[in-house]
């Protein structure tokens, strides 16, 4: 696990399309996506996520965003999302 693999999601789903089609596809499907993004190669923890997405505040579009959490503002993990991991 590591912030070079948060790091790798948050500028792969910010920049390719096809991939963040896949993962808004998985919608609230918390363990099917991640076990996507796994097989994709990302391997990283809630903490290591959130420190890297606090980087991307402003970076990232509210679009990208809800995509990447499966159509919500928040992504699966935060307060207020009803989980607390993603799977």
């Amino acid at each position: 696990m590591s912030l070079e693999s948060a790091k790798s999601f948050f500028e792969r789903i910010q920049k390719d399309d096809d991939f963040r089609a896949k993962v808004k596809s998985f919608k609230d499907d918390k363990k099917a996506k991640w076990d996507f993004l796994k097989k994709e190669g990302f391997d990283f923890t809630k903490e290591e996520c959130d420190k890297v997405k606090s980087e991307y505040v402003g970076k990232i579009s509210d679009e990208v965003c809800k995509q990447a959490a499966g159509g919500h503002h928040k992504f699966p993990w935060q307060p207020g999302s009803g989980s607390d991991s993603w799977s």
